[in-house]
């Protein structure tokens, strides 16, 4: 059985990580592209889920490592940002270089102290199977819905599809996944555990069809 769930295609997801303060991701020009989503926003995009990952969005969305340092890297707008439990940074297939921070776990008290340290511990993204998870993300179904009302395959190879936006997605799925084991591992009760997460990725790739709406909304 599978889910049609209405704008989860990457630009779904780079959308949601480009809110303002209110919200715990922002990226670059994220101005012009909620303009861009308010006025030319074709019917959203499905995707025909096969799973759906356990976790917060927010936490799903930028997951990190290292510790709170990064707080002072860049112009952060989460007012967790000065307390953030973790920080991440990590490479994506069109060579932007992402920086993100974690924190504001809430949950049971032992099932946020285990996942802080879990998070924070050195090298843990190299320990992340992120292939795995991008594999399976790329196996699922997504289709375009068009101003005209066409439905086209939205999936990898199409000019509706970004590398970038699927890594990001593949690399907080591996995380919050190697998180919840580790809890199960641990006897620890994962149910209810929550996260945010606020990450920078200055020169991300855009899909095709993104880039140029954008291009011309700016014109």
């Amino acid at each position: 059985m599978t889910d049609d769930l209405r704008g989860d295609s990457p630009l779904d997801h780079q959308l949601d990580a480009s809110e303002p303060p209110t919200s715990p991701s922002t990226v670059q020009s994220a101005a012009a592209l909620q303009a861009l989503a308010r006025e030319t926003a074709p019917p959203p995009t499905t995707r025909h889920r096969r799973s759906v990952v356990i976790g917060s969005i927010a936490g799903v969305l930028a997951l990190g490592i290292g510790g709170a340092a990064a707080a002072s890297a860049f112009d952060w707008h989460s007012p967790w940002a000065d307390d953030a439990a973790a920080e991440i940074t990590y490479t994506l297939p069109s060579g932007a270089v992402c920086t993100g921070i974690i924190g504001n776990f809430k949950g049971d008290a032992d099932a946020v102290r285990a996942a802080e340290a879990f998070m924070a511990q050195p090298n843990l993204v190299e320990t992340l199977d992120i292939q795995s998870a991008l594999s399976e993300y790329e196996s699922d179904t997504f289709t375009q819905h068009l101003e005209n009302g066409t439905v086209v395959d939205g999936g990898p190879g199409t000019p509706y599809w970004s590398d970038d936006s699927a890594y990001e997605i593949a690399v907080g799925t591996a995380a919050a996944d190697a998180m919840l084991a580790d809890l199960e591992t641990q006897n620890i009760d994962r149910d209810g555990i929550n996260w945010e997460g606020e990450y920078n990725c200055p020169g991300r790739a855009l899909s095709e069809y993104d880039a140029n709406r954008l291009a011309s909304n700016d014109e």
